[in-house]
């Protein structure tokens, strides 16, 4: 996202989730015996013609002989059997027959996940959430299942049954989105949707008048958006703490997800800058130690402009340093130029470092009958020097 995550090791995805189209496509099963049933039963939920090849199928495969999207062939596929594929599962014993089963398929550029044995796959399959069309995959690239079953079952509780139908019906309004100013006021927009005005109508509207009622509603939500007053220059000072996103507020996490633009020190963590909007655009405003380049070491008077040139675009902004801001943060020095260009902000308070590192220690900054004052000293002089 930005130069500060190169100061940050981050283990990195060796699967990398994707969607994959397969309406209307062939996927192969090889295999009749019930771990191929457990993934047939899944590929069952999607539009793809379905293929299972084997000498003989456990009775669960012969019951979903009737599906009419699925065929089962009695024999183990050929060459010829993987041309237009998308994707191919195996499920077989012989070491053998799945060294020839995976040979066939690399001919044709056909993907291979073999059940139960990752070293061996191409692909994994995510534990799925399913809504259609809107879809949630959870993986731990084989590390975790039982993990993954957990997380699973907790994310369904979270999402409502209708989610699926509501985002049917608000595809349909996305023209009427596009009435609305790019930026918040149309994150406003869906927002209300999703939220408030959707699950409203589906809940008290008849299905033959869902569409009309929502793009009503969606047409005065419009109205009242673009009638509102644009919204003035504005900073959200943020403090990130110590390290670990989990340990920013609710009310600093909320604004830095909402953030159009966002300036942050060197400090700021990975983990922390992950909350941001991929569509934000994250600059880094750090400082280092005797750096020759602007890139590295950004003056004061050089981040004052562009906080003040960043808000006065319109877009949300958020500062967000390191710890707390208010504690050698030069905090003021940056809301005095605010202040001085007319632009409004508020201070989002933050966990000191010095206080998460004796929390860290397991002990007390302050103590009964052991010191009645509490110091802190910054590390360097205005010249630098420690």
């Amino acid at each position: 996202m930005t130069q500060a995550a190169e100061h940050h090791t981050q283990r990195l995805m060796d699967y990398f989730p994707v969607q994959m189209k397969v309406s209307g496509q062939k996927i192969i099963f090889c295999g009749g015996q019930e771990e191929v049933l457990a993934k047939v039963r899944l590929l069952t939920k999607t539009s793809a013609e379905l293929v299972v090849f084997a000498p003989q199928f456990c009775e669960g495969l012969l019951r979903l002989s009737e599906h009419p999207r699925l065929r089962l062939v009695n024999r183990l596929p050929r060459d010829a059997d993987f041309a237009g594929a998308v994707l191919c599962y195996v499920g077989v014993d012989s070491k053998a027959e799945l060294k020839h089963l995976k040979a066939s398929a690399a001919r044709q550029h056909v993907p291979v996940c073999v059940i139960d044995n990752k070293p061996e796959c191409d692909f994994l399959t995510p534990a799925i959430i399913d809504h259609a069309p809107v879809t949630v995959a959870i993986g731990s690239e084989g590390y975790a299942p039982v993990l993954v079953r957990k997380l699973k079952a907790l994310f369904e509780q979270q999402i409502p049954a209708q989610t699926g139908r509501l985002a049917m019906y608000a595809s349909g309004l996305r023209t009427i989105a596009w009435l609305v100013p790019s930026g918040y006021k149309r994150r406003a927009f869906w927002s209300k949707i999703f939220d408030q005005t959707g699950p409203a109508v589906l809940a008290s509207t008849s299905d033959q008048l869902v569409t009309r009622q929502l793009t009503s509603e969606a047409l005065k939500l419009v109205h009242d958006l673009i009638a509102e007053t644009d919204q003035p220059p504005h900073v959200d000072f943020i403090s990130a703490g110590p390290g670990g996103a989990d340990l920013m507020t609710q009310r600093a996490a909320r604004r830095l997800r909402d953030a159009d633009i966002v300036l942050h020190d060197r400090l700021i963590s990975a983990d922390c800058l992950e909350i941001c909007r991929r569509e934000a655009e994250v600059i880094e405003v750090g400082k280092t130690g005797y750096a020759r380049s602007k890139a590295a070491n950004w003056t004061q008077q050089d981040i004052d402009q562009l906080l003040i040139s960043s808000a006065r675009t319109g877009k949300r902004v958020v500062r967000l340093k390191a710890g707390d801001a208010g504690l050698f943060g030069r905090l003021d020095e940056e809301t005095e130029a605010l202040s001085k260009a007319g632009i409004s902000f508020e201070v989002i308070p933050g966990i000191t470092t010095a206080s998460a590192m004796a929390a860290e220690m397991g002990v007390s900054l302050t103590r009964r009958g052991r010191n009645r004052e509490l110091t802190f000293l910054t590390g360097h002089q205005l010249d630098g020097f420690a």
